[in-house]
């Protein structure tokens, strides 16, 4: 049976990030020292992150990257905890000399209603900074910690950092222990002032975003008689990467950086005030390989004329599978459903697989929602990007340092 598709994305809304301000310490375990030619020109730069971006394709059939929100293109919240920020990496790196300036981590508790922390750090004023986000680092494989301020940014070495699937998932949350998902993004050209007059020494930067490194998955499945016995079996995605970089590489997004992120339409969509941006390019890493994933349901879905969702509670990598030499084929998604008559008997059946051709690229912060009605053969596949945190400076939390 060959299903018809229409493709929307919606995204994750601002993370209300309920967060517990637990502590805050440069990882060096020193303090950055002031140069010569810093005396009498630091600055202290105060700044706020948050993770407003989205991706999203188009409707219709089309292959085109949708670049502005719609009533089947829009952005939502997260739905759990371990889409938020935990811990947050601040690395900040005098731009022209390519020195660290500071390296300090933040960590939040999850039991408090605390959505703000002081990200605020005293620099050399009159130059250009480079910083670099990372959120939740704990399943990167880097330490952090051997960044020192004071030396050179190994930048090479950091911006080629990936992260890899083990069997096809990058994090599996489906079980009692869980996982806080990676976030990261890197700034350039950030213009810190000469304090010319005392006042000049408290600068404020706009917001800087972070975004999530992750893909996942939702599957609706309706259509059958309560009477038809039908059950999934299992439900196939055509194409994941099994590595990805932990920094967005050559990644455009729109709006572009530097710009206001987007609003939703006031209409159709559940959270009208939330804002976001989509990804409308990327690189991935390398030797990447990509492969179809399928997933196998551990409790037993039957498929009704209501329809029954499965929610499997795992993430992947962002793919490039469409011009990863596949001819430009698009996406697919199969599934598999079995059929009992009576106790013993079943019939299985594989439905053809549904070519998501308005499925042009796959980025990371990217939820793939596909409905899938049996009776009328149809298939419906949304692509929800995230958004996120605000962390704004010098809110009044008590705070310890550690090194």
């Amino acid at each position: 049976m060959t299903m018809t598709q229409r493709l929307c994305h919606k995204a994750l809304g601002v993370i209300a990030g309920m967060l517990l301000a637990a502590c805050a310490a440069d990882d060096s375990g020193i303090t950055p020292a002031v140069t010569p030619e810093g005396q009498g020109r630091m600055v202290r730069l105060s700044m706020s992150v948050n993770v407003p971006d989205a991706v999203a394709t188009g409707e219709d059939g089309s292959r085109a990257v949708v670049t502005t929100p719609d009533e089947n293109n829009y952005f939502e919240r997260e739905d759990s905890r371990y889409e938020k920020i935990y811990t947050l990496r601040v690395i900040i790196v005098r731009q022209e000399l390519n020195i660290v300036e500071h390296n300090r981590m933040f960590v939040f508790g999850t039991d408090g209603v605390v959505r703000y922390d002081d990200l605020s750090f005293e620099v050399v004023g009159g130059e250009k900074k480079k910083i670099y986000l990372f959120a939740n680092e704990a399943m990167v494989p880097y330490d952090f910690s051997t960044i020192k301020a004071g030396e050179e940014f190994p930048t090479a070495e950091v911006e080629g950092i990936t992260i890899p699937a083990t069997s096809g998932v990058l994090a599996d949350n489906t079980g009692d222990t869980k996982t806080y998902l990676p976030m990261s993004e890197a700034w350039s050209d950030i213009e810190v002032r000469l304090p010319d007059k005392p006042e000049d020494y408290y600068q404020t930067l706009s917001p800087l975003f972070i975004t999530r490194t992750a893909v996942k998955f939702t599957f609706n499945i309706s259509g059958a008689p309560e009477d038809a016995g039908m059950y999934v079996k299992n439900i196939t995605f055509s194409s994941l990467a099994d590595k990805e970089y932990l920094l967005p590489r050559n990644t455009v997004y729109s709006p572009v950086k530097g710009q206001p992120a987007i609003k939703n339409p006031s209409a159709g969509v559940p959270d009208p005030d939330i804002t976001g941006r989509f990804i409308t390019s990327y690189e991935v890493p390398s030797g990447v390989t990509h492969a179809p994933y399928t997933f196998t349901p551990t409790k037993e879905i039957a498929v009704t004329e209501k329809g029954a969702t499965f929610y499997p509670s795992l993430y992947f990598c962002e793919s490039l599978f469409n011009f990863a030499g596949e001819n430009g084929k698009p996406y697919t998604v199969s599934v598999t459903v079995v059929t009992r008559n009576g106790q013993t008997s079943e019939i299985e059946a594989e439905l053809d697989a549904m070519p998501l051709d308005n499925l042009p690229i796959l980025p990371r912060n990217t939820h793939v929602k596909v409905n899938i009605n049996i009776r009328e053969n149809t298939g419906t596949v949304e692509l929800k990007p995230y958004t996120g945190v605000y962390l704004d400076p010098d809110f009044g939390i008590d705070r310890k340092q550690t090194t």
